[in-house]
């Protein structure tokens, strides 16, 4: 079944508001643990819409020594193992 145009403008507004709120959750603890953050960081809270990432830094938050530790990128995911079997000739 198909969303209507209005559904669908309603859901990407749900969806903004979300991330507006875990943005203000952020800066809230973040200064609270951290101290008054920079403008850098705050910007880049703010310029963040990706809920995803958002999340990740809400995450690394419960177990993190330090902001900068908070905001460094992920690591890398180690390479996927080939699922395919190889067949020895006769």
């Amino acid at each position: 079944m198909s969303r209507t145009i209005a559904e669908a403008i309603r859901a990407e507004g749900e969806v903004q508001g979300m991330v507006l709120a875990l943005q203000q959750v952020l800066l809230s603890q973040f200064a609270l643990r951290y101290g008054e953050l920079t403008a850098a960081t705050e910007q880049r809270i703010r310029g963040t819409i990706d809920f995803a990432q958002l999340s990740a830094w809400s995450q690394r938050f419960v177990t993190a020594d330090s902001l900068a530790e908070v905001m460094a990128a992920p690591p890398a995911p180690a390479p996927a193992k080939s699922t395919r079997s190889r067949r020895r000739r006769a």
